[in-house]
């Protein structure tokens, strides 16, 4: 019979402020503000089988937020070139907050280590320009425009009626009305340069693989001189699945762009954060910063909106309703 959870001995949770794992020292006791970045991973053990990582979750009760079954074990993961994948601090709030790592062994034994630091300030403490949760009963047209008129490329409609607000979130419903194909988007209807950008968000599959869930920033003066784009989440045409979705940025004369797939599902629940800088732009998913662009020439310096769209991207008829949802949105400087 397999031994029962015990203390990781001598092997310990250890943080370097470097992807190569240099300088790095004990997680516990650690304090970080809102804008660090850092690598967490647990030093090589032998005859290990695999650690599976739990965020602010000790008793291990829930999913584990990642597993690793090759050294060195990283908590976020371990890319191609060897490095270690590096994990936001600001998508924490303010407090304490524990990492905890079940490393289970060959021989069925299963030790668990944890690591307890503190966040002196969450980035969503900073400067707010922006925020709705969606907690109401309508939609704060005061803050928020949505579209009336022709959908993405003219197929069916966009109209106002596709909003709904439900359980603290914002519904987004695509269906047919007398066999056109009606959906929502909407604009947020103040324009900023920088910042960052944050949403919770989840697109029903669809069966007919006609919608696609969007959240992104679109200029205030587009082709002004050149074209951008800021695509931070769009799930894409899939039949029956989400699995995966993508990040696109657009930019130039000629409408270039930057891709990058996410290996997740976009039909699950995802927090998504751009921060838009001068020198760079990064995109999160899950609290893990997993793309950076400092290309300068592909970073857009124009004033930007938010928008949310669920959209039709073909001549098709919907086999039911597709919905999207989004839990909340944030804007901060």
């Amino acid at each position: 019979m397999a031994a029962g959870p015990q203390s990781a001995g001598a092997s310990s949770l250890s943080v370097s402020n470097n992807s190569n794992r240099s300088s790095a020292v004990t997680l516990g006791g650690q304090t970080y503000n809102g804008s660090s970045v850092i690598y967490v991973f647990l030093a090589p053990e032998s005859a290990v089988k695999n650690v599976k990582f739990y965020l602010d979750d000790p008793n291990r009760t829930r999913t584990p937020r990642h597993t690793e079954s090759i050294a060195p074990y990283d908590f976020v993961d371990t890319a191609n070139d060897g490095s270690a994948a590096a994990f936001a601090v600001g998508s924490l709030p303010a407090g304490n907050h524990t990492i905890t790592a079940a490393v289970l062994k060959n021989d069925g034994q299963t030790l668990v280590d944890s690591g307890t630091f503190s966040v002196q300030s969450s980035s969503t403490s900073s400067s707010v320009l922006f925020e709705d949760n969606f907690n109401g009963t309508t939609l704060d047209t005061a803050s928020w425009l949505p579209y009336n008129g022709a959908g993405h490329a003219g197929i069916g409609y966009r109209r106002p009626s596709a909003f709904s607000l439900s359980n603290g979130n914002l519904v987004v419903t695509g269906k047919m009305v007398d066999g056109k194909i009606v959906t929502g988007g909407m604009m947020h209807r103040k324009n900023y340069t920088y910042g960052r950008y944050e949403f919770r968000v989840r697109t029903e599959v669809d069966p007919t693989g006609t919608m696609s869930g969007v959240v992104l920033t679109w200029p205030q003066y587009q082709w002004s001189p050149e074209f951008t784009e800021n695509d931070i989440y769009e799930t894409g045409l899939q039949v029956n699945h989400r699995w995966t979705f993508r990040s696109f940025i657009h930019y130039g004369t000629s409408n270039s762009q930057k891709i990058f797939e996410h290996q997740a599902d976009g039909s699950q629940w995802h927090t998504m954060a751009m921060d838009w800088r001068p020198t760079s732009l990064k995109i999160f998913r899950d609290g893990v910063l997993v793309w950076t662009i400092s290309d300068p020439v592909v970073i857009p310096d124009v004033m930007h909106h938010l928008t949310i769209q669920l959209d039709a991207r073909a001549h098709r008829t919907l086999t039911g309703p597709v919905r999207m949802y989004v839990d909340y949105v944030r804007i901060t400087r």
